[in-house]
């Protein structure tokens, strides 16, 4: 899957850089098989995001997909 990314297709995310942290982290949890934690720990590091920002987003996101 090397050069594949994965389309972000949750919510809608305004700050750039917490969008492009979120996608990263994504990426690296479904496409690369990373742990979440691991993702999360490379993205927020990359991109100079708090985990908790990060974490945040991909939590709303699941529950929105599992509660719609």
């Amino acid at each position: 899957m090397e050069g594949e990314r994965i389309q972000w297709d949750g919510q809608y995310i305004q700050e750039k850089e917490l969008f492009n942290a979120v996608c990263f982290a994504n990426q690296l949890y479904q496409a690369d098989g990373k742990t979440m934690e691991e993702a999360l720990k490379i993205a927020c590091a990359h991109y100079k995001m708090p985990t908790s920002k990060v974490a945040l987003e991909l939590m709303v996101d699941r529950f929105i997909k599992k509660n719609s």
